[in-house]
């Protein structure tokens, strides 16, 4: 089947291919435009919900939010987003949906890593004022090469034009919703705790309640999942405070996404998760033999990266990004936004093998980069020589 668009761009051919998923009011399918793969929503209504949502979307620019391409209008409503390799539900319960490139063990790391990228989606609406108002794993989207987005906005809104209906999936609604009809900023941050458990735990959540009357009783009464030894312990005191009954105890998206960065180092210098480092690459890095091993360093961290041993740049640069704001390199970004942050932790001296690091310089070396680089310190500031690039 193939459209016609000219709202894109005059006489652009969308090719639909297989169906990769279905809603209430639509029915989603993979396609081809201009030898790129996108997501195509077919809509069989239009409701003010789906206008609500097109209308955010083409106002939408950020890397954590799904790519909106346009519209396509005939006698049906056809909505065109950049195209994902996975949900995150699938990939947390279903991983023999996933494509192969993203059927690897998620490690802890991992998930850390997936979990900033969704608190940045979520900060990024909350900058604008928005709440999305149904963060959930099947609404968050996944690419081979863990990059993580926010999608579905039938129901984002500015806090003051929710109805008094109640919106969202029962599961991930607060307490004040339940019995006030209340919506407010906060509701994502409760929500997102519900996503993070699930995603450290890789476990259904409320599985025991078979009504919405049952477990909003429940919620209201402060029942919460479990926090066992599947979620780092230095995010049990984030997850209590994020699904708190207490509105004003909630921390806010920047205290969520600086706790979820300094969480492993926080759990290295208080010396309670020995031998915790764990492989990060993913299967699709063959051969790799990238491991961290936990030092017993009492608060110095000079050499926690002796004995690694990085394969490729893939390796290297998927290993920084699980760090998040501290080393915060994904696979596509240059380098100076990782010496940018290297003067924050200067006691961080050895990359073994891959680079060496001080507190003047860092030198990488060329036969792991196509172009090494040197970058000259002095009171925290830096010149870059060259820059590699992917």
């Amino acid at each position: 089947m193939v459209f016609i668009s000219n709202t894109i761009n005059s006489a652009v051919e969308v090719q639909l291919m297989e169906e990769v998923g279905h809603g209430t009011f639509s029915r989603v399918f993979k396609g081809k435009m201009q030898e790129k793969y996108v997501a195509v929503k077919v809509l069989n209504t239009v409701v003010d919900c789906i206008r609500m949502e097109v209308s955010y979307m083409r106002m939408f620019h950020h890397p954590n939010i799904i790519s909106f391409y346009g519209t396509i209008q005939t006698d049906i409503l056809v909505i065109l987003t950049e195209y994902m390799d996975s949900s995150l539900d699938n990939l947390l319960y279903n991983q023999q949906q996933c494509p192969v490139s993203l059927q690897f063990e998620l490690t802890c790391p991992i998930k850390v890593h997936i979990s900033l990228e969704i608190a940045k989606g979520i900060k990024y609406l909350q900058s604008l004022n928005l709440i999305h108002g149904d963060v959930k794993p099947e609404n968050i989207l996944v690419s081979a090469d863990l990059k993580v987005k926010l999608s579905d906005f039938g129901l984002t809104k500015k806090p003051t034009e929710f109805s008094e209906n109640i919106h969202g999936t029962p599961n991930y609604l607060p307490p004040e919703t339940f019995l006030y009809n209340e919506y407010n900023i906060t509701c994502d941050i409760y929500a997102f705790s519900m996503v993070i458990w699930q995603i450290f735990t890789q476990r259904l959540l409320y599985i025991k309640y078979e009504s919405m009357d049952d477990l909003s009783l429940e919620v209201v009464h402060g029942e919460r999942p479990i926090l066992n030894k599947m979620v780092p312990e230095v995010y049990h005191k984030l997850l209590t405070d994020m699904w708190s009954n207490q509105i004003e105890q909630r921390p806010n998206i920047e205290k969520v996404i600086k706790i979820l960065s300094l969480g492993y180092l926080e759990e290295i210098e208080n010396d309670s998760v020995k031998n915790a480092w764990c492989c990060l690459c993913p299967k699709q890095v063959l051969d790799y033999k990238l491991s961290y091993h936990y030092l017993n360093t009492k608060g110095n961290f000079k050499n926690i990266f002796r004995g690694t041993d990085f394969v490729s740049v893939n390796d290297f640069n998927f290993a920084c990004n699980c760090f998040g704001n501290i080393w915060d390199v994904s696979l596509q970004r240059k380098i100076n936004e990782f010496i940018k942050n290297t003067h924050l932790f200067i006691n961080w001296t050895n990359y073994t093998i891959t680079a060496e690091l001080n507190k003047t310089k860092i030198v990488i070396k060329e036969d792991i980069f196509s172009d090494s680089f040197i970058v000259d310190g002095g009171d925290k500031t830096y010149h870059i020589k060259s820059l590699w690039e992917l």
